[in-house]
């Protein structure tokens, strides 16, 4: 995945996460699975919190994402994430918060085989936070998706079991990318909610 860039908006030292929103169709519910077809159905949370200090203060971007999968019989897994993002900029230059979450969207796949689950994401799409504007009436700027932050991908292919029907990933980075390094940390928590018995096929 393409690193995180960093521009500065309105003459504003403001530096943020890049914006590289990938076009593509609205992820929308998740086709109905014949239930014969099923082998059961997973569930999860994606929470995230990223802290940014710079010259002019701290900038900080959160986020919640709900994921929905079905599993089959192959071990194969499809389903969605929705949520939204929200960031507030507590900067002495241009000091604003989100008055309206961004939403985030996209389509899941991916494998549960041998106790080791790995999840994809494919059509991905992202409308940025409503900003409260910078006190000059300047607009204030907006970070990009969480999916183009770094580590996103490795946060869904790399959970671990805590038992037998709960995976989770959790872990914090310092990301250095150009002049202002900031804090990444992903929380995510994922449960196999059903099971259907093979007799029922």
């Amino acid at each position: 995945m393409e690193p995180a860039r960093f521009v500065i908006r309105c003459g504003v030292l403001i530096v943020l996460l890049a914006v590289n929103i990938m076009p593509g169709h609205s992820a929308s519910a998740q086709a109905t699975v014949d239930e014969y077809e099923k082998a059961g159905e997973w569930k999860g949370t994606f929470d995230w919190l990223a802290r940014q200090p710079v010259p002019a203060g701290t900038q900080y971007f959160s986020g919640h994402l709900d994921l929905t999968l079905d599993e089959h019989e192959s071990g194969t897994l499809k389903g969605t994430l929705a949520g939204s993002q929200t960031e507030k900029l507590d900067l002495t230059t241009c000091p604003s918060m989100a008055v309206s979450p961004g939403t985030v969207t996209a389509r899941l796949t991916g494998t549960f085989a041998e106790q080791k689950v790995t999840v994809n994401m494919t059509d991905p799409t992202y409308t940025p936070p409503q900003m409260s504007p910078c006190p000059t009436g300047g607009p204030p700027g907006t970070s990009g998706a969480v999916f183009t932050f770094p580590h996103f991908d490795e946060a869904l292919r790399s959970l671990a079991p805590v038992d037998k029907h709960n995976y989770e990933f959790d872990r914090e980075w310092t990301v250095v990318v150009g002049r202002y390094p900031f804090t990444l940390h992903y929380t995510v928590k994922f449960r196999r909610v059903a099971i259907f018995p093979r007799a029922d096929y």
